[in-house]
This record gives structure tokens, C-alpha cells and sequence, in this order.
């Protein structure tokens, strides 16, 4: 596998991990790839990931970069986020929400876990989320927003492909 191949797999299973992993469960998945650990540790330097190990002696884990999140800013001021414009690719998923959705629906409607909206969520990982008082809401335009932002291709570039 070339190194974009290589990053491209890595990113994807990190994904697909929420965000962490233990480093031998990635080695033993990339060497089933034939993806060597030199390969894997340049594309971790690439992805940026993290190594944590939570215990001593324990296991080391891989963890993708936190987001950063912009403090709110106020609606009257001209820095203000221009406004979301959906992609009509979403227009059926947006057809499903109302404009204020629990986490109940966002799970029903996308087929995500409860639960795997709260780890997204204390991860920081997840779309943005509204609290009002012990409640957390989901806007339609938020999840839209998070969706559209979390399309992947593992595609070759198209010189790749040629050669």
C-alpha cells in the first residue's frame, strides 16, 4: 500500500472507532492489510494522532485529535459564522428532523446508539448539542452540518490511477 492508502485506512478505522483504539488491536487489523508499523507510525505522524495510555502498564491507545470549538459569538456581530448551507445530497436525512430534535430521534432517524451519541458528545466528537437545563438538543441544521463535514473517500487521486 502507498502512504496515502496507508492514511487513508488508518483514518478510517479510527473513525470507525470513534476515536480510539488500543494500538495492538490497529496493528494486528493493519497487518491483516499488509500494513507494516513503520507505515502505520508515519501515518499516525501524519493524522496527528495521540498516544495515552491510561494505566500504568496498560495498554496504549491511539486517539484522533480533539476538534476545536469556536466560542459562541454574538448574532449581531459581524464575525458572526456565515449561515450553514446544506448539501441537497442531505435533503431526504433533513426531511427527518424537526428543528429541535432529542437524542432519542437523531438516534432513531440516523441509526445511531444512544450511547454512542453521549461518547460523541463527551468526546467532543459529535455534532454540536444545545442544553437546556439537564436536556440536550440536537438542531437539524448541527447534525447536517456534522454529517456533511464527515463524508470520506478512500479514492485514489486520479494521476494515481493512471499510473
Amino acid at each position: 500500500m502507498n502512504r496515502k492508502d496507508v492514511v487513508c485506512w488508518l483514518e478510517t478505522y479510527m473513525r470507525e472507532a470513534h476515536g480510539t483504539a488500543p494500538f495492538s488491536e490497529i496493528a494486528k487489523a493493519a497487518a491483516e492489510h499488509g500494513i507494516s508499523k513503520d507505515q502505520l507510525k508515519r501515518a499516525k505522524k501524519e493524522l496527528r494522532l495521540t498516544s495515552v495510555n491510561h494505566e500504568f502498564q496498560g495498554a496504549w491507545y491511539w486517539q484522533l485529535p480533539q476538534e476545536t470549538h469556536e466560542p459562541a459569538r454574538s448574532q449581531n456581530t459581524p464575525e458572526r459564522k456565515k449561515r450553514f448551507v446544506m448539501d441537497p445530497a442531505f435533503a431526504p436525512i433533513a426531511e427527518l428532523l424537526d428543528p429541535l430534535n432529542s437524542p432519542e430521534v437523531i438516534s432513531q432517524k440516523l441509526n445511531i446508539s444512544i450511547n454512542t451519541l453521549n461518547d460523541w458528545r463527551v468526546k467532543g466528537i459529535g455534532p454540536k448539542y444545545v442544553k437546556i437545563g439537564r436536556n440536550i438538543y440536537y438542531l437539524r441544521d448541527h447534525v447536517l452540518e456534522y454529517l456533511q463535514n464527515h463524508v470520506y473517500s478512500c479514492v485514489k487521486d486520479s494521476k494515481e490511477q493512471k499510473s
